[in-house]
């Protein structure tokens, strides 16, 4: 490092002024405090480059510079004002200023001689930054976190400088290469590829895919050889992008509060467990995030605890006595999961919400009596009151004469102006006013269970309940006394013939009251459900709840049982039973949950019993008769009966051997366990099977100290077995274990048994271990009695990462986090992100939109904002053809790949010649409506490392001409017939194209003019497209810079960025062209629009990009004609499709089959070796073979975890 900088220096003149030298990146950046020097250096710093062939630049030192305020006013003197600069901002530390300008050609200059004339006037060092013609967040933000970390910015290019340098040499090293393949090999998606020297770790991308599940998502990130803070460097080629909950899954937080899944905040602490010690653990929510994909749920029911959840959302079963995690859609009925039981917040004050409600008292006819005595007491006119309270003339005489009807707040001014005390006043002439609780009690609790158990809104003013039993009624005209001050009423029910009697609330404030605190609880009885509130609120609260929905809907027999018509409040009520320690099962086909077990009835008759008294007099003369019931919750645990005869095999119990131990002496429990085909022990029986393997491993090591014979019986070997063990034969066993001889074969025979035996009490100890974990765990392990899949209702479901357990508790189940997994920085990694600005930019914009709206299941990096900031911050931008160190032995040159805006093929110079590598990433070779041909023409290749996704022998798509005609007929059709064009779109790259397909046809007149409606991320991706236009093929290049034509600031295009313009454009009459996302119609603003359009056969679908397997656009592809969804949460509607479905794959930002072949053809100079990536394994393997055989060239298709030495 000090060597590089040495050299430099003593090139340059002793009159050159250096006041440091330092790096930025592979950059060596000199500081002068010579003005001559900086103004004109001559020769001196090209010779430099020339001697040491690095980059070097020459800045003023900062002491030397004009004033900024000065050096602002003359350079904004000097722009002329067709460049539109909308910004100026100085870097002091680098002696530079960053100039925004909408026309950085003018900014410049002819030659540059306006950047010329700002050096010598200001001695800054002037940079041109192209403003995006259409505004973007993304690019703004960027540039702000780049100008707001200036001083992190610079020691960290500095120390990725001194990295590079640390072991620079000149001339060629002799090294070994090699390449590990973590993803995309003989698939499409998570490329992620390893490069290692003994100088360098580089990581090429790190991605993801789309198409899979589970840990097929992600790169093998625990691949043994990558290690995430050794890595020197990640070149990310280009930008190109949920397991979940319902959102009011309640999760269970450290301090006792339970709240719904979507409020969770990150930094929360939530409770989990640490499968590795058997004991709770906190764990701390790190991100969170929403996921509109998913197309189904999956309902899990055990006899105690219900939950819903995403097909791919994790769960832990046990298999061999370690505890796994699986899939949703993996598990199967009578597969053990582990539950968390009494696990109820803990006291927790719930503040109601005020109501707005002015109500009107009547005041008793000695109350108006008093107050006009006291008014003339005090000289006062009735006139004089009723201006003094702001109100009509008449107001006082009101009062005292009419004394009805008058507002609590005016009686309050009233009392106040005349000083009485409104409490004394209240009860000494018994005026009602009504009392709003200000927290949620236990009684409030019950009132609103027994209402949502027994009531119904009889008008806009009051609401009622039933009940045969007027003692219970008359309990709860005391609990709203007690409550609310007023006074309910009971009376006979309207119907005569009915043994029965209604109690009515006639008070519009409680019932607005209830109403605003608890929702609209009183809905149709299939609709209800248990009011947030209440699932959130104190233990008692809860109880409060339970006992008054028991009161209304509960029943007592030789159980007991509450029902309802709606199974969500029955699941709910569950959870809740359970979280107090309450065991219930839930039985969906009569609508009840049942309390049946003795310790269930004596804990739910200490913690909640019943107010209605003949209820409750049966509960307890039913406790009378199970006095002498056992108090044990029925708990399965997770040892299968096929895994008990393992465990016996393990420990020497299944054996034949003669006077061995003899299994049907066991418990009879363990041999009913034994002998079930897949059966689970409850814990009793597991405790008995640990005492006997405890006894076991006593017996094992007694045999150790005993003769040949005890060994082989302790360990139920035949002498057979005996025989293969110490390779002796039968008779040579038998003879020793008579003691007849004690040998050299007898002291190896004696070895081989003692080894089996002291393995065998290790195993034995190993098993008893793992046992004793599952035992002392706190959960529940309950066996799953059925799992429904239906059609997800939810608009989103929730998602949240919880570290370092992995796993939290959701209503009562242990799950797991769903979690993807963590971007590099989250791991650790503090290292440069090498690539294009415009990869920068769409890979920022993608993580922010992934993070907001959650939409990619394929994301595995579950990370936030501060993460996408991190790598921003260490983001090393290269132009295309720039080379750049980026490790000792490694130089980097991005070229131009043609896949989307920015993509980039690597070229990897390794040990100064060494060995040369193309990385292609994606690829096009061929000159789309935007961009240019990938690059073919390299210093030098030994390894090309090329995409494979279109290499089957049928990848040979329609030419991109017969596409586009085929695509402007369809659009012109349904314009012509009056209809809309829907192009469902992928935010990056085809939809970008797309729109300058449009813009160029309708200039032309090929098509009608008509307005294309952008709507969703596709807007803020083609405004990070104006930023960058010397990005696109020289044909949009011309059109732009010469003739002053951006096809993307077209008129046509109008952003859609409300509901409301969303459902104009649905409305309107007018044909038009609509782009939405998302591409695969899994959700976002696409589907809405088709549910509007689809049943009018004058519009039009047109899908131009790759749809997934069960995707809505897959599903019309496939001939579906009738789309149902749900409205609501109980509604099912179907769409009858009449539109024109069509389908164009023309439009790709990959390389064709023969396109493939054509580049290998064309690249120069020939590579000697070809890998073939990010394809399906067939197309791979085809297409290495037809390379192969065309060019002689040696080609392999590694697969995943592959390490191929290439030097």
């Amino acid at each position: 490092m000090a060597d590089i900088k040495t050299e430099v220096l003593e090139h340059l003149p002793k009159d050159a002024e250096i006041s440091s030298c330092n790096f930025e990146g592979a950059n060596i950046i000199l500081y002068t405090k010579s003005k001559d020097f900086f103004l004109d250096s001559g020769t001196t710093i090209r010779d430099v480059v020339n001697a040491i062939k690095k980059r070097v630049e020459l800045r003023p030192d900062p002491s030397i510079v004009l004033d900024m305020e000065k050096a602002k006013e003359m350079i904004m003197k000097v722009m002329p004002e067709d460049a539109k600069v909308s910004n100026v901002i100085f870097d002091p530390q680098r002696s530079q200023v960053i100039i925004e300008a909408e026309k950085p050609g003018l900014a410049i200059g002819k030659s540059g001689d306006i950047l010329k004339d700002i050096r010598r006037q200001t001695l800054w060092v002037p940079l041109i930054k192209r403003t995006p013609t259409i505004r973007s967040k993304i690019i703004e933000n960027i540039r702000g976190v780049l100008y707001e970390n200036n001083d992190f910015r610079r020691k960290f290019l500095d120390q990725v400088g001194k990295r590079v340098y640390s072991g620079w040499i000149r001339g060629k090293k002799d090294e070994w290469v090699r390449i590990s393949f973590l993803g995309a090999s003989r698939q499409v998606g998570r490329s992620c590829f390893l490069l290692q020297t003994p100088e360098s770790r580089i990581l090429l991308d790190c991605g993801i895919n789309v198409a899979a599940q589970g840990e097929q998502m992600f790169p093998h990130f625990d691949a043994p050889e990558l290690k995430i803070n050794e890595i020197d460097a990640v070149i990310v080629s280009h930008a190109h992008l949920d397991h979940c909950l319902p959102p009011h899954t309640p999760v269970l937080l450290d301090d006792g509060v339970i709240k719904p899944i979507d409020e969770v905040k990150e930094g929360d602490s939530l409770v989990g467990i640490d499968f590795k010690t058997g004991k709770k653990k906190i764990g701390r929510c790190v991100s969170k995030l929403r996921t509109e994909s998913h197309k189904d749920t999956y309902k899990i029911r055990t006899p105690y605890f219900t939950i819903e959840a995403s097909p791919n959302h994790k769960f832990f079963v046990v298999d061999n006595l370690e505890v796994k995690e699986i899939k949703a859609d993996e598990l199967s009925k009578g597969m053990i999961i582990p539950g968390s039981f009494g696990a109820l917040p803990k006291i927790k004050s719930i503040e109601m919400h005020p109501v707005d409600y002015e109500e009107m008292l009547s005041l008793p006819k000695d109350a108006a009596a008093f107050l006009r005595d006291v008014r003339k007491k005090k000289g006062w006119t009735q006139y004089w009151v009723s201006k003094q309270l702001g109100k009509g003339i008449n107001y006082a005489s009101d009062i005292e004469n009419k004394y009805s009807h008058i507002g609590i707040s005016g009686l309050k001014d009233v009392l106040k102006l005349y000083g009485i005390s409104q409490e004394t006043f209240m009860r000494n002439y018994n005026v009602q006013a009504t009392a709003f609780p200000k927290e949620l009690s236990m009684e409030l609790a019950q009132l609103v269970g027994y209402l949502t158990g027994d009531g119904h809104i009889s008008s806009e003013y009051s609401i009622r309940a039933t009940d045969h039993s007027t003692e219970c009624l008359k309990h709860y005209t005391g609990i709203v006394k007690g409550i609310f001050s007023h006074d309910a009423i009971i009376r006979h029910h309207p119907d005569i013939s009915k043994d029965a009697h209604i109690i009515e609330i006639n008070n519009v404030g409680i019932k607005r009251f209830l109403e605003e605190n608890f929702g609209n609880f009183l809905v149709e009885s299939k609709q209800r459900k248990v009011p947030e509130r209440i699932v959130l609120g104190s233990e008692q609260a809860v109880r409060g709840f339970i006992r008054g929905i028991a009161d209304a809907e509960g029943c007592v027999t030789n159980n007991v049982c509450i029902s309802s018509y709606s199974i969500e409040m029955l699941e709910t009520l569950q959870f809740l039973l359970s979280s107090l320690g309450i065991p219930t099962s839930l039985d969906a086909r009569y609508n009840r949950i049942n309390i049946s077990s003795a310790i269930g009835l004596r804990k739910y008759a200490e913690l909640i019993g019943f107010g209605h008294p003949q209820k409750m007099q049966k509960l307890m003369s039913l406790l009378d008769k199970m006095s002498g019931a056992k108090e044990r919750l029925h708990e399965f645990l997770p040892i299968s009966s096929n895994e008990l005869r393992h465990i016996f095999e393990k420990v020497g119990m299944s054996g034949t051997a003669k006077g061995k131990n003899n299994l049907a002496r066991l418990p009879l429990g363990i041999v009913d366990w034994k002998r079930q085909s897949n059966s689970y022990p409850e814990r009793k029986t597991v405790s008995q099977l640990l005492g006997i393997l405890n006894k076991r491993v006593t017996d094992l090591s007694n045999a150790s100290q005993k003769g040949l014979r005890q060994k082989r019986i302790a360990l139920s070997l035949t002498i057979d077995e005996v025989d293969n063990l110490a390779d002796a034969t039968v008779t040579q066993v038998r003879y020793r274990e008579r003691e007849k001889l004690k040998d050299d074969l007898y002291s190896s025979i004696n070895k081989r048994l003692g080894e089996k035996l002291d393995s065998t009490i290790n195993e034995a100890k190993s098993i008893i271990s793992r046992i004793q974990a599952l035992m002392d765990m706190p959960v529940c392990w309950q066996k799953i009695t059925t799992i429904t899949k239906s059609e997800n209702k939810y608009p989103y479901l929730v998602d949240i990462e919880v570290e370092p357990t992995n796993n939290f508790i959701a209503n009562g189940v242990v799950v797991h986090n769903s979690a993807m997994i963590p971007l590099l920085f989250r791991y650790g990694y503090e290292g440069p992100v090498y690539c294009t600005e415009p990869t920068r930019d769409i890979m920022a914009l993608l993580a922010l939109d992934y993070i907001s709206v959650g939409h990619s299941e394929a994301a595995k990096q579950l990370f936030t904002a501060t993460d996408v900031k991190e790598m921003v911050k260490h983001c090393i931008c290269l132009n295309y053809e720039e080379v750049s160190d980026i490790t000792p032995d490694v130089r980097l040159t991005l070229y131009d790949a043609g896949h989307i805006l920015g993509s980039a093929i690597c070229h990897l110079h390794i040990g100064n010649g060494l060995h040369n590598l193309v990385y292609t990433g994606d690829l096009n070779y061929e000159t789309s409506n935007l961009l240019s041909m990938a690059h073919t023409q390299f210093p030098r290749v030994e390894t090309l490392m090329i995409e494979s996704t279109y290499g089957g022998k049928d990848d040979n798509p329609p030419s991109r001409k017969d596409c586009e005609k085929y695509f402007l007929d369809i659009v012109k059709s349904s314009i012509d017939n009056g209809g809309k064009v829907l192009l469902p779109v992928l935010g990056v790259g085809r939809s970008q194209e797309i729109q300058v397909i449009l813009e160029r046809a309708m200039a032309e007149g090929l098509i009608p003019k008509v307005t294309v409606y952008v709507q969703g991320l596709v807007w803020d991706i083609t405004a990070i497209h104006t930023a960058y236009p010397d990005y696109f093929n020289s044909r949009i290049k011309k059109s732009i810079f010469h003739q002053n034509s951006n096809p993307f600031l077209s008129p046509i295009f109008k952003q859609v960025t409300s509901h409301k313009e969303m459902q104009a454009v649905i409305e309107s009459g007018d044909p038009c062209i609509i782009m939405a996302t998302s591409g695969m119609m899994e959700g976002g603003a696409s589907v809405e629009y088709f549910k509007a359009l689809a049943e009018n056969p004058k519009h039009n679908l047109v899908i131009t990009n790759y749809v997934g397997p069960g995707s809505l656009a897959r599903r019309l592809q496939d001939g579906e004609r009738e789309i149902s969804y749900m409205v609501g949460e109980n509604r099912t509607e179907t769409v009858k499709v009449r539109m024109g479905i069509n389908t164009i794959s023309g439009f790709s930002g990959h390389s064709s089959r023969s396109q493939l072949m054509s580049y290998v053809s064309r690249i120069d100079p020939k590579p000697k070796k070809i890998l073939l990536i990010h394809g399906e394994n067939t197309k791979c393997l085809d297409l290495a073979s037809s390379l192969h055989k065309s060019y002689k060239i040696e080609t392999v298709a590694p697969r995943n975890l592959d390490s191929i030495r290439l030097r």
